[in-house]
């Protein structure tokens, strides 16, 4: 059970595909490792070869709610964020670069706000 006086845990992961041929073993693993024994407040990951073709309820975590940016246009890369539903999150776009593979997040924890991202830059991207 989760201790709302306990720090924020964050926790970064590079998963290269949910949505590969095992990614319900994937998103097992996530899971049991992530959110049962280490009871992540939030898990960022980058290289979720997700595209609109993936329905959020494909890749979703029990208790946790799904933030996502998905590569535009080609293969590989994007970004997700899974945050436990104790915690009151809310999407920030207005933060966001649309040239980035970005998703920032406002969080409530012990009556402080925090803003949260995750970002991937692909090998050979120019600098902004």
């Amino acid at each position: 059970m989760r201790c709302s006086t306990q720090p924020l845990f964050i926790n970064h992961i590079t998963v290269h595909s949910l949505c590969a041929t095992d990614r319900t073993k994937k998103l097992d693993d996530i899971y049991s490792t992530l959110c049962i024994s280490e009871q992540a407040d939030v898990i960022c990951i980058s290289e979720s070869w997700l595209d609109a073709h993936i329905k959020d309820e494909d890749i979703s975590l029990p208790d946790y709610q799904l933030f996502r940016c998905d590569r535009q246009g080609q293969p590989g890369g994007g970004v997700a964020m899974y945050i436990h539903e104790s915690i009151p999150a809310t999407r920030r776009l207005d933060l966001e670069n649309k040239h980035l593979e970005l998703a920032i997040t406002e969080l409530t924890h012990q009556n402080k706000k925090f803003i949260v991202g995750t970002c991937y830059r692909p090998p050979g991207m120019n600098a902004l």
